[in-house]
């Protein structure tokens, strides 16, 4: 704006100064009119000049503003990133310091607080809630960064206002440098038992569950064989590779040492309403992990 006026100024001052060069209609001697017209002239250039400064100058101080404005901008950002990126490297300093100090105190424990630890706090798992459980560790094998565990909960005999009874064999894989639950399967009933057993072929984890239920009897066992972080069926297995539960139908299991002993369920009287009322079990065969490894079934 103040240079467009600036301008406008300069425009008039020369509009005068045509004007004063082509009227000469008065009645003083063509010297005198010379000089006066000259001493116009002199006065509108010196006008035009200082006008047209100020005009410079008034452009050189709005583009110096402009570049101040521009300058402080881009150092007010400029700071603003690297105080993020000071806060970010920081905030990633805090975590990793963290999450060493939480590795170094995994390292220290022992492989059974370990495992109950991580059991204990994994997100939708519940172990030994309420307090009424005793826990032992079965086995637990480390390769890597990887351990492979199998973790006994049996109910406290002596708890007064807890059920009495009940098992379960909990059977799973974890990252013992963080604390990550990677794997997890568990297996209970009345009773439930497991070992983990090393041989060349591999480390196998065996497992057995037996139960009764309003008089049915049932049960379930399997083989698992750990491999790079994964629990692998061994047996039974379907003819797709995959865990054949269709297998205890009518069955029970329970384990004995590295043998899994498998009973047949007989039923010896039937309701009116065709139901079972009454079961009995039959040891039908004992299998040892090198006859399951051998191939049988």
């Amino acid at each position: 704006m103040y240079c467009n006026r600036k301008r406008r100024k300069t425009i008039l001052l020369l509009e005068v100064l045509l004007v004063l060069g082509v009227c000469g209609c008065n009645a003083e001697t063509p010297v005198q009119e010379k000089q006066k017209q000259e001493n116009a002239a002199e006065t509108v250039t010196q006008a035009v000049v200082q006008d047209v400064a100020e005009l410079t100058q008034s452009v050189k101080d709005e583009a110096a503003g402009v570049t101040q404005a521009v300058t402080e901008k881009e150092e007010a950002i400029i700071g603003e990133a690297e105080f993020k990126d000071a806060m970010e490297v920081q905030s990633g300093d805090v975590e990793d310091a963290e999450k060493a100090e939480a590795s170094e105190t995994l390292k220290e424990m022992e492989p059974e607080e370990l495992v109950f630890h991580v059991l204990t706090n994994a997100e939708g798992v519940y172990f030994n809630s309420g307090g009424a459980w005793v826990t032992e560790l079965l086995g637990y094998a480390a390769e890597k960064d990887v351990a492979y565990f199998l973790i006994k909960e049996q109910k406290n005999p002596e708890a007064l206002l807890e059920p009495k009874g009940g098992e379960t064999i909990y059977i799973g894989v974890l990252n013992p440098e963080t604390g990550e639950l990677i794997h997890l399967d568990g297996r209970g009933g009345e009773t439930a038992d497991g070992t983990m057993v090393v041989k060349e072929t591999g480390t196998y984890i065996i497992y057995a569950a037996g139960w009764t239920a309003q008089g049915l009897i049932g049960g379930e066992a399997g083989v698992y064989r750990t491999e790079a972080g994964e629990l692998v069926p061994v047996w039974p297995l379907t003819a797709d590779g995959e865990y054949n539960e269709a297998y205890w139908n009518m069955h029970t299991v329970s384990l004995n040492g590295e043998a899994l002993e498998i009973y047949k369920v007989i039923i010896t009287e039937v309701r009116p309403d065709g139901i079972a009322n009454e079961m009995i079990t039959e040891l039908e065969q004992t299998l040892t992990l090198d006859e399951i490894l051998a191939g049988a079934v």
